[in-house]
């Protein structure tokens, strides 16, 4: 596919680019020592896989995930975790709260998808 652009009166074209497009993905979210925390204790690793069909990490996937964790469970260092070919490559921790219940989940979301986990 040749791209063409023309930003302010002047043309700006490419050679040949590959597009890709998805047509499903799951979200793998895994926490550091996650048999193990203890409440309101030390910070806990977020990390973040985006799988195909066949469980297989996307290695084209790059983009952002949206995580959301409930305010009363705890907290998360940051609402966003960057994925690099398929993997989270920034360090998100969560801190849960000093009352928090049995079975703590993180929602996670791909913006522009309506689906969350």
């Amino acid at each position: 596919m040749n791209l063409s652009f023309r930003i302010d009166s002047v043309n700006v074209s490419s050679d040949t680019i590959m597009l890709r497009s998805i047509d499903f993905a799951k979200i793998s979210v895994n926490v550091s020592d996650k048999g193990n925390i203890v409440v309101g204790k030390e910070p806990h690793i977020v990390k973040v896989s985006i799988l195909d069909r066949n469980n297989q990490i996307l290695s084209g996937y790059n983009g952002i995930v949206s995580l959301d964790f409930p305010k009363l469970s705890g907290t998360l260092s940051s609402p966003f975790i960057h994925i690099v070919n398929g993997i989270s490559n920034t360090d998100v921790t969560i801190i849960p709260a000093y009352v928090a219940g049995k079975d703590l989940r993180i929602q996670a979301q791909i913006p522009g998808i309506n689906t969350i986990e």
